[in-house]
């Protein structure tokens, strides 16, 4: 667009006067390629400013591609409710997972720090945002998907006993409406989707 009222200001003799020149054959042909270029722009100007779309898979520890911060703490977020932090290495107190809500989500990497410090790892931290044990959803997956898809993303989590801290429960609060059944509900459902070989704690 800044093209062609460049183009267009430089062939008037006068604005708003009585007398203009007469465009030459070139500046005809740069107004109209200028205007075909604006046109084309604006078609296709929509599309650039589409948000890229929010991924319908959450993710486990480092499935993507990713480099360590400065404390050697690799964090991906999948999303703008979701953060996930690893440290790779082998800790003598064994592997640890830790699934939170937003508390969780606000310190993923200090989290996984720390706990790499305290003798832990491979660690995995995930957080997300209102997240509840069972009534998440694509972008804001609860305790059940996210311990089901941390586990099977790797063999350290799957197949070795890591131990595992849930750090949720708040957020499930307004579904159980004061139902003692339904919250301790809650908790065997979560025993179950961490299995047999993962200790949690």
């Amino acid at each position: 667009m800044l093209i062609l009222v460049a183009l267009a200001g430089s062939m008037a003799g006068h604005v708003g006067g009585a007398t203009a020149s007469v465009p030459s054959s070139a500046q005809a042909v740069q107004v109209a390629a200028a205007v075909e270029l604006t046109q084309a722009a604006s078609a296709f100007e929509p599309a650039v400013r589409l948000k890229p779309p929010v991924p319908t898979v959450p993710v486990g520890c480092l499935q993507y591609a990713t480099t360590p911060d400065t404390a050697g703490v690799f964090v991906i977020n999948p999303n703008q409710y979701q953060r996930v932090a690893a440290t790779p290495e082998t800790g003598p107190k064994g592997a640890i997972i830790v699934i939170g809500d937003s508390l969780t989500w606000q310190t993923t990497a200090e989290t996984a720090a720390q706990l790499r410090t305290s003798g832990w790892g491979p660690v995995c931290v995930s957080g997300t945002i209102s997240a509840t044990v069972q009534f998440g959803n694509a972008e804001i997956p609860d305790g059940l998907d996210t311990i089901a898809r941390i586990r099977s993303s790797a063999a350290v989590w799957r197949d070795g006993e890591p131990k595992v801290v849930i750090a949720l429960g708040t957020n499930d609060s307004g579904f159980s409406t004061n139902s003692l059944t339904a919250a301790t509900s809650y908790v065997s459902n979560m025993l179950d989707a961490i299995g047999p070989t993962a200790k949690p704690v």
